[in-house]
């Protein structure tokens, strides 16, 4: 029998609240400290939400070192919570999504620029 913690429950309904945003795309299994990927349009992103500690995907990070370079998308309740995590992913392909945003179908998204996050258009 498999049990769930309810942070873990919360984790999983985040993410198929993001995979609404991609239609026709593909769930792919990951590795933890991961939710899942979507496979959208041949582009794979790896889905993390992140709850003020992000010490699971940070160690992840830096034990990968140079060799993870795959598109992250981070669910989060405030963008603060991902700036810890920007030592180890400046040359990746990151981006974010707040709770609020996700649940209310807002479509926009943040990525990192000259050390802040900006909302695409």
């Amino acid at each position: 029998m498999v049990k769930f913690q309810i942070k873990d429950v919360l984790k999983r309904v985040l993410f198929y609240e993001l995979y609404f945003y991609f239609p026709k795309s593909e769930i792919i299994p990951t590795p933890e400290p991961f939710v899942g990927a979507i496979n959208y349009n041949g582009k794979i992103f790896y889905v993390y939400v992140s709850r003020e500690d992000n010490r699971d995907l940070i160690m992840y990070l830096k034990w990968k070192e140079n060799r993870f370079s795959e598109r992250i998308i981070v669910i989060t309740e405030s963008t603060e919570h991902v700036n810890p995590l920007m030592i180890h992913a400046q040359d990746m392909k990151l981006r974010t999504k707040t709770d609020q945003e996700l649940m209310a179908r807002d479509g926009g998204i943040y990525f990192h620029e000259e050390g802040k996050f900006v909302k695409e258009g």
